[in-house]
């Protein structure tokens, strides 16, 4: 079972709950100052890149994984991996490629999970072997900086075009290596991107997949170590629009870092925009670290980020939560700070005019409960509790999951704010119901007669009940008329829903379609 609750009682925070490897091969990256990236038994490694090689295409062989799949996967000795190579970039690819920098085991393999039946490739595109002073594969920061944007000259590349990327001016010709962050953008359909050393066989690996048109995806390469977070912003505020927070990296680190490689994930986002991490108190770069394209998102991209003594700064453009995992470093001396600790101020705190209000659903309404808090409290509602448990109905639940009945009474006994009759209640039952009432119009009418009970004399607004399933739409009808003649305010989800909001099991939502289903009751209920 999976149940999400929302639950803001007082006060003006905003309460909710609910990469690429891109390794260029040309020779070093520039800086300053050298650096050794530490590999994570604590001895120094050096990298070498290498022409991008499958390791592994369950679609070839040996089929697509079962959920809970396990396995390991020979990596030294394949793809011109070295015998004493102690860890390998990667790319992994199940709906989008991303990112790795992995440790291989003493047997020189690495172990592969998957949660879910998906395919899986991966992709090796370089090594790191064992230094004690290492000359060639040192690892050099540079300040984030745009060298190609085919916006600003409109010339955007073709299907199944190549482009030449010059070597940036301020990366010295020797170098054999450059990490860079690729981000495609307006893409017309489903694709990929390759990205290769100049002059050399174009690989039959990807570096960037988009799985529809329009959206936006961002690569990075990265170093190894083991994960560590420091940052998740999910235990308190979201970094707020135009707002930034400090990430401590010391204590993952040490003093004598000067680059961090780190995966950054925002989650709950809010509209289009991209986060930016970078040397902590220093002048922010105008490049983005990871990108979203839409409310709701997850996306993680893995970077190498230069520190300073406090850290790294982490920033929104448009107001998300983000995630920080450290999964190695480089040695070296941390960038000097030249500015003050950034700011996070959110959104003025304005007192709530419509009322506390109390959203009981199944696992649509879970799959939508920071967007359904955030809408509320938009439209000038609050105290807010959003309640949704997957596989929930009216009546009927079980120890593990309670149905809408035992959800509404826990709720009023929960607090005082809770129980008494000025709580508006929005009610987003019924489509785990409509196969228990069977079209059965006397039984649809109990279920909705006994939730109308269990809430009492309070405003009530009922979400009604729409699917993809055209064998459902028979007792979604029935139910829907129940509904209404419950005397509940109907929110007219059947007739407004779009079916592009579906996801592929044509019951739940898109990304898309929980924002659409979130803004839709917000905006529905009486004030």
């Amino acid at each position: 079972m999976h149940a999400s609750t929302v639950n803001e009682i007082t006060g003006p925070r905003r309460t909710v709950r609910s990469a690429v490897c891109v390794v260029l091969a040309i020779g070093a990256i520039a800086s300053a100052s050298p650096a050794v990236p530490v590999a994570a038994n604590g001895g120094t490694t050096a990298y070498r890149p290498l022409a991008p090689c499958r390791l592994m295409d369950t679609r070839q062989s040996p089929g697509k994984p079962d959920p809970g799949w396990t396995t390991t996967l020979a990596v030294r000795g394949r793809c011109g991996v070295a015998a004493d190579a102690t860890a390998v970039a990667v790319t992994v690819t199940v709906t989008q490629a991303d990112g790795a920098m992995l440790s291989l085991g003493a047997d020189g393999n690495l172990a592969l999970f998957t949660s879910q039946g998906v395919h899986v490739i991966v992709d090796v595109s370089g090594e790191f072997y064992p230094t004690s002073s290492a000359t060639s594969g040192r690892y050099f920061p540079l300040t984030p900086f745009r060298h190609i944007d085919t916006r600003t000259t409109a010339t955007p590349l073709s299907p199944n075009g190549t482009r030449n990327i010059p070597l940036p001016a301020n990366v010295p010709a020797d170098a054999t290596a450059m990490a860079v962050m690729l981000t495609i953008t307006d893409a017309p359909t489903a694709g990929f991107v390759t990205a290769y050393p100049t002059g050399t066989d174009q690989p039959f690996t990807s570096a960037l997949n988009t799985d529809k048109a329009h959206q936006i995806r961002t690569a990075t390469q990265i170093v190894p170590a083991t994960p560590t977070r420091i940052l998740d912003t999910r235990n308190g505020n979201e970094i707020y629009p135009g707002g930034a927070m400090l990430a401590e990296t010391s204590g993952v680190t040490g003093v004598n870092a000067q680059a961090v490689a780190a995966n950054v994930t925002v989650t709950q986002s809010g509209p289009a925009g991209w986060v930016t991490a970078w040397a902590a108190m220093t002048a922010q770069p105008a490049t983005p670290a990871v990108s979203s394209d839409n409310r709701g998102m997850t996306v993680a991209n893995l970077n190498l980020i230069s520190i300073s003594s406090s850290g790294i700064t982490v920033a929104s453009t448009s107001g998300t939560h983000a995630i920080v995992d450290i999964i190695g470093w480089f040695t070296g001396t941390p960038v000097a700070t030249t500015t003050g600790p950034p700011t996070n101020s959110g959104p003025a705190y304005v007192q709530p005019v419509g009322g506390p209000i109390a959203v009981v659903g199944d696992s649509l309404t879970y799959g939508s409960a920071a967007q359904t808090a955030r809408a509320l409290r938009s439209n000038g509602w609050g105290p807010i509790c959003v309640d949704g448990a997957s596989s929930r109905t009216v009546k009927f639940g079980t120890s593990s999951i309670p149905d809408g009945l035992d959800a509404a009474y826990r709720i009023r006994v929960s607090s005082p704010v809770w129980n008494n009759p000025a709580i508006t209640w929005v009610v987003a039952l019924g489509t785990n119901d409509v196969g228990f009432s069977a079209g059965n119009a006397a039984r649809s009418d109990q279920y909705v007669a006994e939730m109308r009970a269990a809430i009492g004399p309070n405003p009530t607004s009922w979400l009604n009940v729409r699917t993809g399933r055209g064998d459902w739409q028979h007792q979604e009808a029935m139910f829907n008329q129940s509904i209404a003649r419950s005397g509940a305010d109907a929110i007219d989800w059947h007739n407004k829903m779009s079916n592009s909001w579906l996801a592929g099991d044509r019951v739940h939502l898109s990304a898309a379609g929980y924002q659409a289903r979130a803004d839709m009751l917000a905006g529905s209920v009486p004030g």
